[in-house]
C-alpha cells in the first residue's frame, strides 16, 4: 500500500488502508487522477458543499431560514441518502476522505465555537437560571413523550435491535438540545445577545449536561441477573448553616416549584437520574442531598457507603476540559476531597476524568456505543479495573481491548533488600504475596482471553516493555478509536516498568497511568475511569466478601456532584 488507498471488505466490516504520502497531485497532462489524492479531493467536497448550502439558503432566506437549516440540507442530498447511493458517491466522497473531511469539520466547529465565546457574556446568562431551568424540562418533556410513543412503534420494524438500548437511544437523541447547533441558529438570527437567546442558551445547556453520567451508567449494562441499585448523593458546601445535614429525596416528588436555585440544581439532577430509571427496569435509584463543609464531605459519602453496603463509588475528577482540550483545576477543594474519599472509602472507587463521555450516543444494540480499552499492569486495582470493564463489555454495543504490559528480555529485575536474609520473614512474605498476585492476574487474563475467542467485541494484546520510557510509548501507541480507558490506580505497588514515571505525576492520587492518561499532554483526548479496589487492612482479597462486577448480582454505586456555585443566592 505504498502507491495507493483503498477499501476493502472483509467479515461485513469495511477496512480502509490510507497513503499519508498521497497529499497532492503532479497534475492530470502527467497522467495523476485527481480523485486517488486528498488535497484535491478535499477542495473538490469543499466547494461542492459551500455552493449546495449556499444554493439552498438562497431558496430558503425568504421563508426566514437560518443557514444551518440549508446546511443539514445540502448535507442530506450530498450524502448516502441521495446522491451517495450513486457513482457519485464513491468518486465525490469515497471512505479514503472521511478522516480528511472530518479533521476539518472539526477544526471549523472548533473556531465557530471560540468566536461565540469570545461575543458571549456567562454572567448574564446565569441571571436566567430559574427560567431557563423550566424552559429546559418543558424543552424535554414534549420531545420526550413523543420519542417514547413512537419509538415503539419504530422498533418493531427493527428487530435485531435490542428494545430498551434503542428507545433509550432514540428518546436522548430526540430530547437533549444540542448547544453548538442552537447557538449557530442564534447567531444567524440575531438573538445571541437579547434575552430570549440567553434564556435558550441557559436552557440548551443544562439539556446537554444530563448526558455523562447517565451514559457511563447505561454502559455499565445493568440486567434482571445484575440490576444496578444507585444512590446519587449531591453535594453542596455548607455556608449559612449551624450545623450540617443529609436531606433524603423521595423517588416521587411533590411537584411544588423549588424555593432556591441550589434546590432547583439538585432537582433537576436527581430527575435526570430518574429518568433513565424510568426507562430501565433493571436500575433503581435512591437520591440523597449532603449539606456540608469540604472538610467533611468525605465522611458524608463514606459513611452512607458503609450504611447501604455499596460496592463502588464514582466521583468526578477535579479538573474539566476547556474549549482548548486543556484540563483546568474548578477548585482546588474538589481535589483535596477526591483523596480523602480515596483514603477513607469502605468499598472500591473509580474517579472518572470526563472528556466528553455523553457524545457516544450510539446506544443501538447493533452498533457501538463505546470502545473500551483496559491498560493491564497487574495488581488488585488493574483485576478490579478489569472486572468492571468486563461487565460493561457485556452490552451489545461496547467493544473492549485488553492490552497487558508484559517485561521483556531487557527489562531490570527487581532485587530484594540486601541486608535481609533470604528467610527473613519479611522477605518470605513479600515473595509468597508476590507469587499470589501473579496467580490472581494470570488467573483474570486466562478468563479473559477464553472469552475473548468467541466474542469478536473482545481483544487482547500483550505489549513487552523494559522500563518506563517504553510504557508511555505503549500507552501512547493504543489505538486512538477508544473514548474510554479503564486502569488501576495501583496503590502500593511498585514495578519497573513504570519507573521514573511517578516523578512526572501531577495528580498521585490517579496513579502513574492514569495522570499519564489524564494529563493535557496526552495526545489522545479521552476518558478516563481511574479504578482503586477495596481491601481491608489485614485480610486477603478473596476473604473480602467484595465481588468482582461480571459476577455481581446486584452492584450498587454512589455517584456524587459537587455543587460548583456555593455561595448563598
Amino acid at each position: 500500500m505504498s502507491n495507493t488507498s483503498a477499501a476493502y471488505v472483509a467479515n461485513n466490516e469495511t477496512i480502509v488502508c490510507y497513503a499519508p504520502q498521497m497529499v497532492t497531485s503532479k497534475g492530470v497532462w502527467l497522467g495523476d487522477n485527481p480523485f486517488k489524492l486528498s488535497l484535491p479531493v478535499f477542495i473538490l467536497q469543499l466547494l461542492l458543499i459551500v455552493a449546495t448550502s449556499r444554493l439552498l439558503h438562497f431558496f430558503l432566506k425568504p421563508f426566514r431560514q437560518p443557514r444551518v437549516v440549508s446546511e443539514v440540507l445540502g448535507g442530506f442530498i450530498l450524502g448516502p441518502s441521495v446522491l451517495g447511493r450513486s457513482k457519485f458517491g464513491e468518486i465525490v466522497f469515497p471512505l479514503r476522505s472521511v478522516m480528511v473531511l472530518d479533521t476539518m469539520a472539526n477544526v471549523g466547529l472548533l473556531y465557530f465555537l471560540f468566536l461565540i465565546g469570545v461575543e458571549t457574556d456567562i454572567s448574564i446568562v446565569q441571571h436566567v437560571g430559574r427560567k431557563a431551568l423550566v424552559v429546559a424540562l418543558a424543552g424535554m418533556l414534549f420531545p420526550f413523550i413523543i420519542s417514547v410513543s413512537s419509538s415503539f412503534i419504530i422498533h418493531k420494524e427493527l428487530t435485531t435491535i435490542e428494545r430498551s438500548s434503542y428507545i433509550l437511544f432514540f428518546v436522548v437523541a430526540l430530547s437533549v438540545t444540542a448547544f453548538p447547533v442552537l447557538v449557530r441558529i442564534l447567531a444567524e438570527l440575531k438573538l445571541l445577545k437579547m434575552k430570549i437567546g440567553r434564556l435558550a442558551m441557559s436552557a440548551a445547556l443544562i439539556s446537554d449536561l444530563c448526558g455523562w453520567f447517565i451514559n457511563l451508567l447505561e454502559a455499565s449494562h445493568p440486567t434482571k441477573n445484575s440490576p444496578l441499585c444507585i444512590y446519587v448523593l449531591h453535594l453542596i458546601e455548607l455556608t449559612d448553616r449551624a450545623s450540617a445535614m443529609l436531606i433524603v429525596r423521595g423517588t416521587q416528588e411533590s411537584g411544588r416549584p423549588a424555593v432556591s436555585p441550589m434546590q432547583a440544581q439538585s432537582n433537576h439532577v436527581i430527575k435526570s437520574f430518574k429518568n433513565f430509571m424510568q426507562h430501565n427496569s433493571c436500575v433503581s435509584v435512591h437520591p440523597l442531598t449532603a449539606i456540608s463543609y469540604y472538610s467533611t464531605m468525605h465522611q458524608d459519602i463514606c459513611n452512607m457507603a458503609e450504611d447501604k453496603r455499596v460496592t463502588f463509588i464514582v466521583i468526578p475528577f477535579h479538573k474539566q476540559q476547556m474549549v482548548d482540550g486543556e484540563m483546568a483545576s474548578m477548585n482546588p477543594e474538589f481535589r483535596i476531597l477526591n483523596q480523602n474519599v480515596l483514603a477513607n472509602a469502605p468499598c472500591s472507587v473509580g474517579i472518572l476524568v470526563d472528556r466528553g463521555l455523553s457524545g457516544s450516543t450510539d446506544l443501538a444494540a447493533n452498533q457501538l456505543s463505546h470502545h473500551i480499552a483496559v491498560l493491564f499492569f497487574g495488581g488488585p486495582d488493574d483485576r478490579e479495573a478489569l472486572s468492571y470493564a468486563s461487565r460493561m463489555a457485556e452490552h451489545p454495543g461496547n467493544s473492549l481491548c485488553v492490552v497487558r504490559f508484559l517485561p521483556g528480555k531487557n527489562s531490570a529485575k527487581l532485587k530484594s533488600e540486601p541486608s535481609l536474609a533470604p528467610t527473613n520473614p519479611k522477605t518470605l512474605k513479600e515473595q509468597t504475596d508476590s507469587r499470589r498476585e501473579k496467580l490472581l492476574d494470570n488467573d483474570l487474563i486466562k478468563d479473559f482471553r477464553i472469552k475473548a475467542k468467541n466474542d469478536e467485541s473482545l481483544v487482547y494484546i500483550e505489549r513487552l516493555v523494559n522500563n518506563g520510557e517504553e510504557t508511555v510509548e505503549a500507552v501512547r501507541s493504543v489505538d486512538d478509536i477508544h473514548d474510554l480507558f479503564i486502569v488501576g490506580r495501583g496503590q502500593g505497588i511498585f514495578s519497573h516498568l513504570t519507573a521514573g514515571l511517578t516523578d512526572w505525576s501531577e495528580c498521585p492520587e490517579l496513579g502513574t497511568i492514569g495522570d499519564l492518561l489524564a494529563s493535557s499532554d496526552f495526545s489522545a483526548k479521552v476518558s478516563v475511569l481511574v479504578v482503586q479496589q477495596y481491601t481491608a487492612s489485614g485480610v486477603q482479597e478473596e476473604e473480602t466478601g467484595i465481588p468482582d462486577s461480571p459476577s455481581q448480582q446486584d452492584k450498587q454505586y454512589i455517584t456524587n456532584q459537587v455543587n460548583q456555585d456555593h455561595r448563598p443566592q
